[in-house]
């Protein structure tokens, strides 16, 4: 509801500080990028001179007829604002045409912030008054003035009682406030309902409804579709019989395999041949043998032995 927007105004240091050096319109335009709501930028005109008069020029406090001005200047040559006798409205980011007058909910608006910003300043003042006239008490009847403090205390209960229903008056118009944001945010979301309602509809005339979808559909698959079969054909083009290469293989194989096999067959002939000249050679043992024997025997005058003799027969 404007609190926090114009709690920088009044009570934030930092804020007056910062912009204090700006002109008038640049403080107004500072504080209007901090207000969100239509809460944070709608005023009574006594409101808002309330809160405008001691931050829009540094060190000066503007009257009212200064604030007049002020408001005139804004409305007619930046276009930052519109007023009229009772109401000051800025005007926030959105092309709205109702940004740029003042309508009935307006008025509410403002005269509900006004409103709660007194009630507020209310509960405050009372209650410092009930510490106040606790602490008083207190006092008389540390002094024995039991009179004073009967009264006192009856003051403070006065007060408190008064407090409360201002406590309770506050949440109600803190419930109304916020029942109308809440409305205020509903209309905003039924206009841009129907922006888009009518927007939608210029999209689907723009596309031709269901049956232009589905033609263009199909017009897409068919073609998706070809390009299929051309590829397949480009893919076939020049390619080799397996089934003839298969064939071919089988044939080589078989050719190697009669190859190897003759090829056994002659190398396990030689190899019998071999060892048939081997069966049949004499061994070498024996030969030096006898002929050791022959040549000893000469040399001794002897006979050769019946074995010798028997073995050179052989």
């Amino acid at each position: 509801m404007g609190e926090t927007a114009e709690f920088l105004v009044e009570h934030d240091p930092n804020f007056r500080s910062n912009f204090g050096h700006l002109s008038a319109a640049k403080v107004l335009d500072a504080y209007a990028a901090t207000a969100v709501t239509p809460f944070d930028r709608t005023f009574t005109k006594s409101h808002f001179y309330k809160i405008f008069s001691k931050i829009l020029v540094e060190g000066q406090c503007l009257s009212k007829r200064d604030l007049d001005v002020f408001l005139k200047y804004m409305s007619r040559d930046t276009g930052a604002l519109t007023y009229d006798d009772k109401t000051v409205k800025m005007r926030g980011c959105s092309t709205s045409p109702h940004d740029n007058c003042i309508t009935e909910e307006d008025a509410a608006i403002a005269a509900i912030k006004e409103l709660t910003e007194d009630i507020q300043s209310q509960i405050a003042a009372m209650g410092m008054r009930v510490e106040d006239l606790r602490a008083k008490a207190k006092q008389c009847i540390a002094r024995s003035n039991r009179i004073s403090a009967m009264a006192l205390l009856k003051s403070k209960r006065l007060t408190e009682d008064a407090l409360q229903k201002r406590y309770a008056t506050l949440a109600q118009l803190e419930e109304i406030a916020h029942k109308m944001q809440q409305a205020v945010n509903q209309v905003q979301l039924v206009d841009v309902m129907k922006a888009s309602t009518g927007a939608l509809h210029i999209l689907n005339q723009q596309v031709g409804g269901v049956e232009k979808v589905e033609q263009v559909v199909n017009k897409l698959r068919d073609q998706m579709d070809e390009v299929d079969e051309l590829g397949n054909v480009l893919v076939n083009t020049g390619s080799v019989d397996e089934a003839e290469l298969n064939d071919e293989l089988a044939r080589l194989e078989e050719g190697f395999q009669s190859a190897s096999g003759e090829q056994h067959r002659v190398g396990t002939a030689q190899s019998l041949d071999v060892r048939t000249i081997l069966n049949e050679a004499p061994s070498v043992p024996s030969v030096i043998q006898r002929a050791t024997e022959r040549n000893w025997n000469k040399s001794k005058g002897r006979r050769p032995s019946l074995r010798m003799q028997f073995s050179t027969r052989v």
